[in-house]
């Protein structure tokens, strides 16, 4: 019996605390129905105690996969607002129903990367809120920007392929997303030739927006290149009103300087090509009743980025 399973199978049956998990000595320990270890079990030259026996796996093995889990929350598709461009949600009903209970939702930190280039995993999932930029490492080993990729986008796909990342996803902004095992999604829902389908679909609209975003040097000028990039920012967040990215990260996709970002954005509220809603949302081309609803007061919005009018998804 290792180290470490004693101390899970003694938590699972409140016999210790969290903190105690790494501080707590182990001598002679034994699990219930279990005989008494030999005077000597703790001897160097003696052999750790065996695994619990079989009708007792079912706690262990449940107790190991909760902590595996920690870091996320049950998934709750039901009232997600992402459920129109998740992949997840187009499954049929008894496919989703047996699939459910293994999505995990993860919030992720500004500067977290969550799929390296070159290197695979086990899970498949889908950006549910916030902005990834994908950066491509070259012989240098520099990384450099080369698209941004939001709500409804899939990543891991590769690992449905036992192929590698072809990108390195950074979190630029507060995000959260979705997870499910590759080997739950083999056993469970590729049995739906819907959902099949709608995952070559969805690996179809990922290499679009790849293309999209490689016209960008070819936008003439920076003003071009910068009114382009957020309207494809834009449409990854499916909304008319958007957060902006930083000064820094629009520079370092469209290879400026952040003043010169800034100067742009100037123009471009100046010219009415973009309107900002708050310090860090924003709105491209408004319409005059949209105009009309940003000179009002924000009332009980606080921002008019939380209005309705303006929350609406692009056409």
């Amino acid at each position: 019996m290792t180290l470490h399973a004693v101390l899970v199978t003694e938590r699972a049956h409140g016999l210790c605390t969290e903190r105690e998990l790494s501080t707590k000595p182990v001598k002679n320990s034994r699990l219930p129905n279990q005989p008494d270890a030999p005077d000597n079990a703790n001897q160097p030259s003696q052999k750790v105690l065996k695994p619990m026996p079989s009708k007792d796996a079912p706690v262990f093995q449940h107790r190991v996969r909760m902590m595996a889990l920690e870091d996320g929350t049950p998934a709750r598709c039901d009232i997600c607002s992402t459920r129109s461009r998740c992949l997840l949600s187009q499954a049929s009903q008894d496919v989703r129903e047996r699939i459910a209970p293994h999505i995990v939702e993860r919030s992720i930190r500004i500067g977290s990367s969550i799929e390296a280039q070159g290197e695979g995993g086990d899970h498949l999932g889908v950006i549910k809120l916030g902005l990834f930029k994908g950066e491509r490492v070259n012989d240098q080993h520099e990384r450099t920007p080369v698209c941004l990729l939001g709500r409804g986008r899939i990543f891991g796909f590769g690992n449905l392929f036992k192929q590698p990342a072809t990108l390195t996803l950074t979190a630029v902004m507060p995000a959260r997303l979705c997870q499910i095992p590759i080997a739950i999604l083999y056993d469970r829902a590729f049995v739906d030739r819907g959902f099949r389908q709608y995952i070559y679909q969805s690996i179809g609209r990922y290499i679009d927006t790849l293309a999209d975003w490689s016209r960008l040097p070819r936008e003439g000028g920076i003003s071009g290149q910068l009114l382009q990039a957020l309207r494809l920012i834009a449409a990854e967040e499916g909304s008319r009103s958007f957060r902006i990215p930083s000064h820094i990260e629009l520079g370092l996709l469209l290879g400026a300087r952040r003043e010169s970002v800034a100067r742009h954005i100037g123009l471009l509220i100046q010219t009415r090509q973009l309107v900002k809603l708050d310090r860090w949302h924003g709105i491209l081309d408004p319409t005059p009743e949209e105009l009309a609803l940003l000179s009002a007061p924000c009332g009980p919005h606080r921002s008019h980025a939380r209005h309705p009018a303006l929350r609406r998804p692009l056409d």
